[in-house]
């Protein structure tokens, strides 16, 4: 198998072996996943079995003792009677065809990044948001993205590393629908983007994705709009935005806002299309902020920042309805001149390469002197920068950041860990904790974004994403690389979860849901997939997440 079937197999496999109950693992003579269906049997080597939920899948993949291409693999999967119960076949064929799709993009960007040194060399924050190019280490289908061409694939990919101009509009004042907390200037933070153009005089500018534009000038939606000069397109700037790893986020080297775009694409789980109550998160999470929990946040995790988004501007139809596939919204960019120089998205960190069956954080160790030493001393640092103040913001303040691995940023500092920044804003909650301590000055906060999470299921969808997708991940990609056993990353773990909770914290229910539960709930990516579901618009996202085993109660 090529580097890049093998990359496209280990994030497949490790979808299916965490939410599917169908296999049995074979430790000797050689560990495998064995996976039967009738007489027939498939096999794959397992390099690394690892109890936090990220496998070292090993190759050849075997069908019946004979070696096959994870396509092979693939439609003798899909034959199973206990995945064809699943699903139908029409999206059993859709399936089939987006996670060829996905291989596909995987080669592109394996090949598009060959010779860089992406796994072993220094990178600022544009050069690890563009060394993504494996994508969600636990996903059937990572680097899926319905909607675009070849050609938009090398133009408007991360990997791609191409720059490429905004496209500007003005859009008549009440078609404008802006979502800001109280005191911010929406033309001084559109100045801020430095457009070529401006606005004649009751109208507002409105930046555009290029591959948004496109379609916008075909949208039966926006079509009276442009017929009535109600939008009027103005023409691209100077270029030099480049997308970051979700795609649909843009950054610029030198203006202080990045840009998150409603994008008419489906990757991994959804259409990128920002919903309304979206839309309000950035700004609600602002004003929530400034009531309290930013200033006590900033006294005592000085080496922790959230990247706000104050302003989203969107157009409104006929009807006064917002329309997602025209929303943006803006970001903080601290990631300029020598603030983006070591700085690195925790998922390019984690990332395994084909090659090696290495990550970068592994290739990065082991260049120290004392690479097994320096692995425990990152761990015991990420605990401290990035997850400490997270999990202190929901204990404390009611506050649930959906901190995933490409939702965590950090700063370097020869090697280690010295600050983090949580971002997205659509990846925000609030607990009833921040209702109590915050509703009386923010009457209603939560109405319009929609995100006041019930305690059970806010404490199951955070832990997710800051436990189970980030944490959890690097004990896998830490110890699976050689760099110490499993159990002593995970003890050291549970220890600092211990030490937080005779702080007496106001809300300790995650806490004591991931120090006492036998089990932890995952989000269940390969069924999305497979059943064709569009996260985004769940009314019950929690009935998307399966039961795993949790690591720390056997310790």
């Amino acid at each position: 198998m090529t580097a890049y079937q093998q990359a496209a197999a280990s994030c497949f496999f490790n979808a299916l072996l965490r939410e599917w109950p169908h296999w049995t693992l074979i430790r000797a003579p050689e560990p495998q996943f064995v996976i039967r269906q009738g007489a027939s049997r498939l096999c794959l080597p397992c390099r690394h079995f690892s109890q936090s939920g990220r496998h070292l899948i090993g190759y050849p993949l075997q069908l019946d003792d004979k070696a096959v291409s994870f396509d092979q693999a693939l439609a003798w999967l899909l034959d199973h009677p206990e995945l064809r119960a699943l699903t139908d076949a029409p999206r059993s064929d859709a399936f089939f065809a987006r996670v060829g799709q996905s291989t596909a993009q995987l080669r592109h960007s394996l090949e598009a990044a060959k010779d860089k040194g992406i796994f072993t060399r220094d990178l600022d924050f544009i050069g690890a948001e563009s060394a993504l190019v494996v994508g969600h280490s636990i996903h059937p289908c990572p680097k899926a993205r319905d909607g675009f061409s070849e050609t938009d694939n090398a133009r408007y990919s991360p990997e791609g590393g191409q720059s490429f101009p905004l496209c500007w509009y003005q859009v008549r004042q009440e078609r404008l629908h802006q979502s800001a907390p109280a005191g911010i200037d929406r033309d001084r933070l559109l100045a801020e983007l430095a457009p070529p153009v401006t606005a004649q005089q009751g109208y507002s500018l409105l930046p555009c994705h290029p591959f948004q534009h496109r379609l916008w000038q075909q949208d039966p939606a926006l079509a009276p709009l442009l017929a009535k000069g109600d939008l009027i397109y103005l023409g691209e700037d100077d270029g030099q935005w480049r997308a970051t790893s979700s795609v649909r986020a843009i950054w610029h080297p030198k203006h202080p806002w990045m840009l998150k775009f409603s994008l008419s694409v489906r990757l991994t789980n959804s259409l990128r299309h920002l919903q309304p109550a979206e839309f309000a998160r950035g700004a609600t999470l602002c004003e929530v902020l400034a009531a309290g929990p930013l200033a006590d946040l900033e006294r005592r995790y000085p080496d922790f920042a959230l990247l706000r988004e104050p302003l989203g501007l969107g157009i409104l139809d006929d009807q006064g309805q917002l329309l997602p596939q025209t929303m943006v919204l803006w970001r903080d960019n601290p990631f300029r001149g020598q603030g983006a120089q070591q700085v690195e998205v925790l998922a390019t960190l984690l990332q395994d390469d084909p090659d090696k069956g290495l990550s970068r954080l592994a290739q990065r160790l082991y260049q120290q002197v004392d690479p097994q030493n320096q692995a425990l001393l990152w761990f015991a640092l990420f605990l401290e920068k990035a997850v400490e103040p997270l999990l202190y913001a929901q204990a404390e303040h009611g506050l649930l950041f959906g901190a995933h691995q490409q939702n965590i940023v950090l700063a370097l500092d020869q090697g280690l860990p010295a600050k983090a920044w949580f971002r997205d804003c659509q990846g925000t909650g609030f607990t009833g904790l921040a209702q109590t301590r915050y509703g009386h000055l923010q009457p209603g906060f939560a109405e319009a974004s929609q995100n006041l999470l019930a305690d059970q299921m806010g404490t199951k969808l955070f832990s997710y994403y800051l436990i189970i997708n980030a944490t959890f991940n690097v004990i896998s990609s830490l110890a699976g690389s050689g760099l110490g056993a499993e159990d002593d990353y995970l003890w050291q773990l549970k220890a600092f979860l211990k030490r937080l909770k005779l702080r007496n914290l106001s809300d300790p229910q995650v806490l004591d849901y991931l120090l006492t539960s036998p089990e932890l709930w995952a989000k269940g990516n390969f069924r999305c997939a497979l059943q064709g579901i569009n996260e985004n618009t769940m009314a019950d996202p929690l009935a998307l997440y399966h039961p795993m085993d949790n690591p720390l109660i056997a310790l």
